[in-house]
């Protein structure tokens, strides 16, 4: 698992079998319905957060805004978010 994916496991408080927090090492994680809810939506907003922020030196333009938000609309919308 990567950085970036221990990161929300942590966030949404996945545990390894014995009730070890998941920063401990890597492995099989033992996860209620809850938390697995909750990492689902921790990774839906990265995708909404990633959509917005331009690469390094992009020239920002009314054409690449509405792109943004069509494309945030579009996440929100196939995960049925508000």
């Amino acid at each position: 698992m990567n950085k970036k994916m221990k990161k929300l496991a942590k966030q949404a408080d996945w545990r390894k079998p014995g009730g070890l927090p998941s920063e401990w090492n890597d492995g099989d994680y033992v996860v209620n319905q809850e938390q697995m809810k909750k990492f689902a939506e921790l990774i839906i907003a990265e995708c909404i957060e990633a959509a917005g922020d331009p690469a390094d030196g992009l020239i920002l333009d009314d054409t690449w805004h509405d792109g943004v938000r069509a494309s945030v609309w579009s996440i929100k919308q196939h995960f049925e978010i508000d």
